[in-house]
């Protein structure tokens, strides 16, 4: 399918809703480094004389305050019961921090997963905080047949003279692909092997023999001056923090080298190479190097800088070049400036589909979770057509008619959160 926006654009909002309006299946490639739940706030300092600016908060313990992860999570009980039982499990098995992190990646990487072609592959950077929830929540939406590594990414540094652990020096980096025919060129990051003359002797799986087939020597050592794929332990990629000329201040930064290989890896020149938290634009930086298209989102206003300062870093005093060439699109009131899907075709009325949305919603309405006759709820876009939703039944739903004249152009997470002031949502 193709791309409904342009090359080298960066959306400057919540993914979730940009990612909402990009066609299904016109991505090549997710290369993505998301809030890894440190269960703190991480600032940045860009060099200004006010030192620190403030940054992101990975904290999710009190996410039920907010209306917008209840409403996720409402989706998920809908429409991904699986999704929202492992997410429950997590409140039980490890905070409600956990739950309310998990209910945010979830409704995200389910939109990843529409987004990517069938010969797509996603790798998604975490660490030890939630490795392993976030491989269970993957395998429920890429399926566990399609998981293709776990990489480990492998540094050093300082650690506390006296902590009563080993330290935790490598980062988890989670492969998946969309279906069972995935781009994976071998040949473009394949590395020298380690020692020294070649081993003459042995068998080989892996250059179109068959498995015991005796090797010539010199058969063995073409293949040895080819190099070899890497194994799924990364330990050549230094940490941003001694890179001096990739540093940008922003405190999770990571090495562009290390998202190349990705993307080296898993793409093709001329594909298309997304980052829904594209932060300090490292996925975008590699993708240009490596002539690829890019789409970066992020809902930090200091990423439209960002992107232009390290993209300029390519060529020497090239920043200028770069402030006019890479499109920048704002969440304005009306979210005009985000993409609208144009591969759904002909939709059914939307008023049409009140009896089926008043049936599931067993006469609730969707906004301040009361129940109401059939003659008193309207059918709403959950995303407003004047911002770009739609009439696919995804995007409805029912409510009153308080509701809906308080809902106007929001959103239903807004209205939720208006109810809860005045008093007016059924807890």
């Amino acid at each position: 399918m193709k791309l409904n926006c342009k090359n080298q654009t960066v959306f400057i909002g919540d993914n979730r809703e940009v990612m909402l309006g990009l066609n299904s299946a016109c991505v090549d490639l997710i290369a993505t480094d998301p809030p890894f739940n440190k269960e703190k706030r991480f600032d940045h300092n860009f060099g200004s004389p006010k030192g620190y600016k403030p940054g992101f908060d990975d904290k999710w313990d009190g996410w039920l305050m907010t209306p917008q992860r209840a409403e996720e999570l409402t989706l998920l009980e809908k429409c991904h019961p699986k999704l929202h039982r492992l997410c429950a499990a997590a409140l039980e098995m490890h905070s409600a921090g956990m739950q309310g992190y998990l209910v945010m990646m979830a409704v995200r990487l389910i939109e990843c997963h529409r987004l990517l072609k069938e010969t797509g592959s996603i790798y998604l950077h975490c660490d030890h905080s939630a490795n392993a929830y976030l491989r269970l929540l993957m395998d429920g939406i890429f399926g566990e047949k399609n998981f293709r590594n776990e990489i480990a990414w492998c540094y050093t540094g300082p650690s506390a003279p006296r902590q009563r652990q080993f330290s935790r020096k490598f980062d988890t980096i989670l492969s998946y692909s969309k279906g069972d025919k995935w781009t994976f060129n071998s040949d473009a990051v394949r590395v020298p092997y380690a020692g020294g003359k070649p081993h003459t002797g042995g068998f080989t799986h892996s250059t179109g023999k068959k498995a015991g087939t005796k090797l010539t020597k010199e058969v063995i050592a073409e293949q040895y001056s080819k190099g070899k794929i890497p194994e799924n332990w990364w330990t050549k990629f230094t940490p941003v923090g001694r890179i001096h000329k990739e540093r940008s201040g922003w405190r999770t930064q990571k090495p562009i080298a290390l998202y190349s290989r990705m993307i080296l890896a898993s793409s093709n020149p001329g594909d298309v190479v997304l980052d829904p938290f594209c932060g300090c634009a490292t996925t975008l930086v590699a993708a240009e190097n490596a002539g690829r298209q890019w789409i970066g989102i992020d809902r930090a206003e200091e990423a439209e800088e960002q992107v232009r300062i390290q993209l300029g870093k390519l060529n020497e005093n090239s920043y200028d070049f770069w402030r006019s060439r890479v499109i920048i699109r704002k969440c304005d009131k009306k979210r005009k400036e985000w993409p609208v899907r144009d591969d759904l075709g002909e939709f059914q009325h939307y008023k049409k589909h009140f009896d089926r949305l008043y049936t599931e919603q067993a006469g609730i309405c969707a906004g301040c979770g009361k129940h109401y006759d059939p003659n008193v709820m309207h059918v709403d876009h959950d995303f407003p057509r004047s911002k770009g939703g739609q009439d696919n039944i995804e995007n409805l739903q029912v409510l009153c008619s308080g509701c809906n004249s308080r809902k106007g152009t929001g959103t239903l997470s807004q209205l939720r959160e208006k109810n809860r002031r005045l008093g007016l949502l059924k807890e």
